[in-house]
């Protein structure tokens, strides 16, 4: 949140099994332009300021299971 998102995006995981998780943004061509692994299931943010306004790939990759949710950057 928030989607549409202008500079900041805000991934909440709540839920997820505190295992390594991968988070990736990618574009609409599945370049991933963003990517970070991390531990924990709390709030993490990405900073989309830089990229033009357009449309976006979060996904969450953990060890055997994934999800993709769509961005709209303004």
């Amino acid at each position: 949140y928030p989607n549409p998102v202008s500079d900041l995006l805000t991934v909440a995981l709540e839920g997820l099994s505190p295992t390594p998780l991968q988070l990736r943004l990618m574009d609409t061509q599945g370049r991933i332009l963003q990517e970070q692994t991390f531990n924990s299931t709390d709030l993490l943010e990405l900073k989309v300021s830089d990229y033009p306004a357009g449309l976006y790939f979060v996904q969450i990759l953990g060890k055997d299971w994934q999800v993709t949710e769509r961005v709209l950057k303004e």
